[in-house]
């Protein structure tokens, strides 16, 4: 199942390519792929030979062992220009497709890069251009999908040496040495990034729980310090920064958990019965499916609740939305609703649940006061582990899929589904006509399973906090 989640992920981005396409119907398509490239640089050669062909699609050119494929390449007359911003001064424009909803840094990184082999190849490029999802778009609304925006490239020396490090890396027999930084996962999570923090040890830098983290972590590493046991908490931190330093240097002095016990207990003696403990999932498109929808809107499709009631007892609530493409929202309201009634505190994990409310709030201002009510209710977890308790198998995050492991036996081993980015593939699946009932059973099981267990975790996270009073 891994593998068709990943799938789905990639064709996010692949739809928006394939419906940009589409506002060229004259434009022909290098259909073949990167594991026949030399036949692509061939193919595109002749199409750009050929007078009768106006516009082209994932274009290839290769040159000095560097590679790029243009997403789409327009010629007007005699020269070369891309939508419909035309640049008199050149024969090419190039244009760079992507699913997100503005320009990015990478963005411009990208088609700096596939100009330069393209020049390289003979190719003149007057501008480069990104084309990226209108964020004020609405489905069935006036305004167009996609906006156009011309970049500055990056100076051709400067994409040259990004080109040779690329090049020397890919030359040596071993991998490179990187220190653990910001590039782990920004802008994108690194698939090297497990090899990088493997060889960490416990009380490096990269693990010091604050927020935000790269900068400070830089500094300090600048400065020579390299444990966060030689963190001077006289340094320039806030106080809920030097709060969470100083309970990292605890735990790992002792090698285990600290729990700040006094300002523990007075947070837990405010919490009320019944409680509940509530998740939600959603899912974003990069195309939106329902009237009024953005590009990339949370739809809010499932929910786990598990109530805690005034004897002990706990029972459990779900909704998971059918994906009929349907908008699911209006019952998710209601189900929900029904769901927390009698609760006079509900437990979540991050301010996030608290986000989708308010915006539920905007879109069904029938239930605005009731769903307003609901946010009023809510305590966060995650909030009070940052205030009073660390581990070092928290490793600096404060994740409930990095927090659960360390403290809860079973947490989310075993799951078909085990972290939210499965959770929009998945839902994709579920509403695809081609795929078999069988398999669609399966995907649902699975996604009601992995919402229960978010909400299960925070039963058996808030049960141990409780009990470790005790002792």
């Amino acid at each position: 199942m891994g593998e068709v989640i990943a799938l789905g992920i990639k064709q996010q981005g692949t739809s928006v390519g394939v419906i940009a396409q589409k506002e060229f119907p004259s434009g022909v398509l290098v259909d073949i792929p990167n594991t026949r490239f030399a036949e692509a640089v061939t193919e595109t050669a002749r199409l750009i030979a050929d007078p009768d062909v106006l516009v082209i699609f994932e274009a290839a050119f290769e040159k000095d062992n560097l590679r790029a494929r243009a997403d789409i390449l327009v010629r007007v007359d005699d020269r070369w220009e891309v939508i419909t911003l035309p640049d008199k001064e050149a024969d090419h424009l190039l244009g760079e497709v992507k699913s997100s909803t503005k320009v990015k840094g990478y963005h411009i990184d990208d088609v700096s890069f596939q100009a330069y082999v393209l020049e390289s190849a003979g190719v003149k490029i007057g501008a480069a251009v990104v084309i990226h999802l209108n964020p004020e778009y609405t489905l069935d609304g006036p305004l167009p999908l996609f906006k156009t925006e011309r970049v500055e490239r990056r100076p051709e020396g400067w994409v040259r040496e990004q080109a040779n490090a690329q090049l020397h890396i890919l030359n040596q027999s071993d991998s490179p040495d990187v220190v653990v930084g910001r590039q782990c996962t920004d802008p994108h999570p690194c698939e090297f990034s497990l090899h990088c923090h493997a060889n960490l040890q416990v009380d490096d830098l990269a693990y010091t729980p604050i927020s935000p983290k790269w900068d400070t972590v830089n500094r300090l590493r600048k400065s020579g310090i390299t444990s966060i046991c030689d963190i001077d908490l006289h340094d320039n931190f806030t106080d809920l920064q030097r709060k969470n330093i100083l309970s990292a240097q605890d735990a790992l002095q002792v090698n285990g958990i600290v729990i700040r016990k006094p300002e523990l207990q007075e947070e837990l003696s405010q919490i009320p019965l019944p409680l509940a403990f509530m998740d939600f999932e959603t899912v974003g498109f990069a195309i939106p499916r329902w009237s009024g929808m953005k590009p990339w809107q949370p739809m809010q499709m499932q929910f786990s609740v598990h109530q805690l009631s005034l004897d002990g007892g706990i029972e459990h609530f779900e909704f998971l939305a059918e994906a009929d493409r349907t908008d699911p929202r209006l019952e998710f309201v209601k189900h929900l609703l029904a769901a927390v009634k009698s609760a006079a505190k509900i437990v979540v994990w991050s301010p996030y649940e608290k986000t989708q409310l308010n915006k539920l709030a905007e879109v069904f201002p029938e239930y605005a006061e009731q769903l307003h009510a609901v946010a009023a209710k809510l305590w966060d977890l995650c909030g009070v582990f940052k205030r009073n308790i660390y581990h070092p198998g928290f490793k600096g995050s404060f994740s409930i899929k990095q927090v659960s492991p360390v403290l809860v036996a079973d947490g989310y081993d075993g799951l078909e589904i085990s972290c939210g980015e499965d959770v929009l593939p998945a839902w994709g699946r579920l509403s695809d006509p081609d795929v078999p009932t069988d398999e669609k059973r399966a995907l649902r099981q699975s996604l009601l399973d992995y919402c229960k267990q978010d909400t299960q975790v925070m039963v058996d996270l808030l049960t141990i906090v409780c009990s470790s009073l005790d002792t």
